[in-house]
């Protein structure tokens, strides 16, 4: 039996659907009929319980456009999920990888390893895998790279760096999912770049100047790097791989140790997260339109060093060192940003099984 709407088949007689394609909305049937519709001009498919609200902007409107979400940058890579690979207490330097599920807090220690142990490593993050890249191991010829696929969270060795040996790193990448084909390390005045689709590694994207310690993290629109000591926070175009200085200076709550580390968003924002001294629960937020540092909320704790995870709508600060206080040294103390507020809090997170501190923490979708 077919379901007929002004003569006009919306579900064939095998019960397949077949939407009418109205010119206007204003063409669009009244009255009691239910259907399923398209709207050409607009675009949209809309539908008609046959009721509607009696007062009000829609009343006597009986149908309703199906909402979807909008592919852009904020959306077109759901972030659901992360990991946290390696970390160090003092001489122990570890290979464990960690994963987080954002909607629930919770943390817990894969079976899975990197292939190599690492502090002060790098990452990258697509919405396929998440890149480990080790760093200091009290070893000063450290090229080693890993990859783990988001679905199977199975880890496999890949092509070694070519050129920078480990010790500590910036990274950074192009954010939206197009343009995300490759990321790149710096160390020292040397920059080294993976392309994702085959793995492998070449010179290039060079530093503004030499990076040591600091931080390197990125918009949907440019890359960014700070180190104490430059004259400011560094922005990098993509398209002509050229940097220049942002205008925005220095984020306040940096200092002269180099120990704060970058938390990305897709909210046209990133923080500067603790340093030492007096700043070592500081915050500072980047406005990516009006290239500016605002002092924000600060940390629960003293706490540099972390390794910050990107979320959807907040991220984490996973461990860390505490130059003092209750988190004195090396630790798994994490805390979280909630991005509409600013505001940083230590609430109902499980923390990591190890230190994390200055360890390499991804993000990505739930396959």
């Amino acid at each position: 039996m077919a379901y007929n709407v002004n003569t006009n088949t919306i579900i064939d007689s095998s019960g397949k659907l077949a939407p009418v394609k109205f010119t206007s909305r204003a063409n669009l049937p009244t009255g009691a009929a239910r259907y399923l519709a398209f709207v050409n001009d607009q675009a949209e498919l809309v539908m008609s319980t046959g009721t509607a609200p009696t007062t009000g902007p829609s009343a006597n409107v009986t149908w309703y456009k199906f909402l979807t979400k909008p592919l852009d940058y904020k959306n077109e890579v759901y972030l659901e999920q992360g990991t946290v690979a390696n970390g160090y207490v003092n001489s122990s330097i570890y290979n464990t990888i960690h994963k987080v599920h954002h909607n629930s807090d919770i943390t817990w220690t894969l079976s899975s390893t990197t292939p190599f142990t690492s502090k002060y490593g790098g990452w990258h993050s697509t919405y396929l895998y998440a890149y480990y890249h080790q760093g200091n191991n009290e070893n000063t010829s450290t090229k080693g790279a890993a990859k783990q696929d988001w679905a199977t969270f199975t880890v496999s060795t890949i092509t070694s760096r070519t050129t920078l040996t480990g010790t500590t790193m910036h990274s950074l990448q192009p954010g939206p999912k197009s343009e995300n084909t490759f990321g790149v390390l710096h160390q020292g005045t040397s920059g080294e770049y993976i392309t994702f689709s085959t793995d492998t590694w070449a010179n290039g994207y060079n530093p503004p100047a030499s990076a040591n310690y600091g931080w390197g993290t990125f918009s949907e629109t440019n890359g960014y790097s700070w180190n104490s000591g430059w004259s400011g926070t560094y922005k990098l175009t993509w398209s002509s791989n050229t940097w220049a200085l942002s205008g925005a200076g220095t984020p306040s709550s940096g200092g002269t140790n180099n120990l704060g580390k970058a938390l990305p968003t897709k909210w046209g924002k990133f923080y500067h997260g603790g340093d030492q001294g007096s700043q070592q629960t500081g915050i500072s937020r980047y406005n990516v339109s009006a290239d500016t540092w605002t002092t924000v909320s600060g940390q629960a704790a003293n706490q540099v060093e972390q390794a910050t995870m990107m979320g959807q709508d907040w991220g984490y600060w996973l461990g860390g060192y505490g130059p003092s206080g209750s988190w004195s040294g090396q630790n798994a103390n994490s805390q979280k940003t909630n991005y509409a507020n600013d505001t940083t809090f230590y609430s109902s997170i499980t923390n990591p099984s190890n230190a994390t501190s200055s360890g390499n923490a991804c993000w990505g979708p739930i396959p």
